[in-house]
């Protein structure tokens, strides 16, 4: 995994930048209600994972960052998710799990605007491309292509893997 800049933004409001990633590791460990935002774009992510406490992140070159104290004892998110680069900046929330994983869904936030509290969220550079571990006319992205036709044709169950792989294959076309 490349090096990835990262901030965190705390309940109190102290901003404090970092690295993941490459030497720095792949471990952050956040205070309860922080906010917390990649240099990342949404197609290089791949999935979600709960562990506990944690909130594993999966990257298109099948890396991890687990960032450390993100969800509350009770699975609930302590905290906030953001993705930025290129001066834009998308909130991840997690709209279900199947086990323990997470379905994503990415938003620009509402209160995004000239001047914004997100502010110290973004970044202005271009993320680091990351490849995902297929490539074009692969029998990855053949079998991808099939899970869309079964889950469009209503054929049988697709499992929370493919189903990840498909949303992460299908974002850019749809952002």
């Amino acid at each position: 995994m490349s090096a990835i800049d990262f901030v965190i933004r705390t309940g109190a409001g102290k901003v404090e930048k970092g690295v993941v990633g490459g030497d720095a590791g792949s471990l952050v460990e956040l205070t309860p209600y922080s906010d917390i935002s990649f240099n990342l774009d949404v197609t290089q992510m791949r999935g979600y994972l709960r562990d506990g406490t944690d909130l594993v992140m999966e990257l298109a070159d099948g890396s991890r960052i687990t960032i450390k104290g993100f969800f509350g004892p009770d699975g609930e998110p302590m905290s906030e998710l953001f993705l930025s680069g290129e001066g834009s900046i998308r909130q991840v929330t997690f709209d279900g799990a199947d086990g323990d994983i997470l379905f994503a869904s990415y938003a620009a936030p509402q209160q995004w605007d000239k001047w914004s509290d997100l502010d110290d969220l973004i970044f202005l550079d271009r993320p680091d491309v990351m490849v995902a571990d297929y490539a074009v006319g692969s029998e990855d992205e053949t079998s991808m292509l099939a899970t869309l036709g079964a889950v469009v044709a209503g054929g049988g169950a697709v499992g929370a893997e493919a189903l990840l792989r498909l949303q992460a294959a299908l974002w850019p076309l749809v952002r």
